[in-house]
């Protein structure tokens, strides 16, 4: 079931400022999932082969880009002989589709129902995406299609607010009033409360979660902070009138805050994050 807010949000018209308003994934989060990649193909039978890595959510591809064009300046031991993303939204996944990246089939698909084997997969990721599923029928399901040993990684993009107080007043004044309560969100982090359920604690399908913090940012003129706020899916959703409001407000504060009095003078803004790479391994 995917939650309203994003089949209203992520659509074939917010998909071109989804992709240019979201910040890609720095090298030095590939090579934190590479190294578990590499530590985990370690402990196949069989670890000459290629790897087979399955990611839902997979949206207009900015995870899939990140990781697809980093890896062979990574590592050459590892190597991807099959790499499946899917999205529920076909407006977001054309995008992906378009960008033709070397190994990656793309597919209308969901996380709790992949349509994948058993223990067919080395690897599950989840970019920007697993608060929107984070249920247990998403972890069975991830369980089921995981090999012996493998590993389920979720990777965040975070706003860092102590390194931004404008990005603090953004959050107040537009995008928390329009997470209510039923609205997933994976900045409050209870994403990570799924992992602690009745069901998941009573079958032990992994190992504890870990979590990994990067430090990144996000660099660029006035018009990538715009597009960065306004493509959160609960701006995108609402009517024109609404965004209208919205953008007003943004433009006001990003005219008048005093933190920012550089970034108007030069055109060159910055946004902190860092950088979550949470995952856990399967349970055999």
């Amino acid at each position: 079931m995917i939650h309203e807010k994003a089949l209203k949000g992520f659509t074939s018209t917010s998909a071109g400022s989804y992709d240019h308003g979201r910040p890609d994934y720095s090298t030095a989060c590939i090579e934190q999932i590479v190294s578990l990649m590499n530590d985990t193909i370690k402990r196949c039978d069989d670890s000459s082969r290629g790897v087979d890595v399955f990611e839902f959510g997979a949206g207009t591809g900015k995870f899939t880009e990140s990781f697809v064009q980093n890896l062979p300046n990574l590592t050459p031991m590892l190597s991807l002989r099959s790499y499946i993303a899917t999205d529920p939204s076909e407006g977001f996944l054309s995008v992906l589709q378009r960008k033709q990246l070397p190994n990656v089939e793309c597919r209308l698909g969901t996380a709790n129902a992949t349509g994948l084997p058993d223990d067919s997969v080395d690897f599950v990721i989840a970019a920007q995406a697993f608060h929107w599923t984070a249920n247990d029928a998403t972890l069975r399901e991830v369980h089921r299609i995981l090999r012996p040993h493998g590993i389920f990684l979720m990777v965040y993009n975070c706003y860092d607010y102590n390194e931004a107080p404008w990005l603090q007043q953004i959050d107040a004044e537009i995008l928390a009033p329009l997470y209510t309560a039923d609205v997933p969100r994976q900045q409050n982090g209870r994403w990570r409360l799924a992992f602690d359920s009745d069901e998941a604690r009573e079958h032990q399908w992994f190992t504890s979660l870990q979590e990994v913090y990067l430090p990144y940012e996000q660099r660029g003129p006035r018009s990538m902070v715009v597009q960065r706020i306004m493509s959160a899916s609960v701006i995108a959703e609402t009517p024109a009138d609404a965004q209208d409001a919205t953008l007003h407000v943004l433009d006001h504060l990003l005219d008048t805050h005093p933190s920012l009095e550089t970034a108007r003078a030069t055109g060159a803004y910055r946004i902190p994050y860092h950088t979550i790479v949470a995952f856990v391994r399967k349970n055999t």
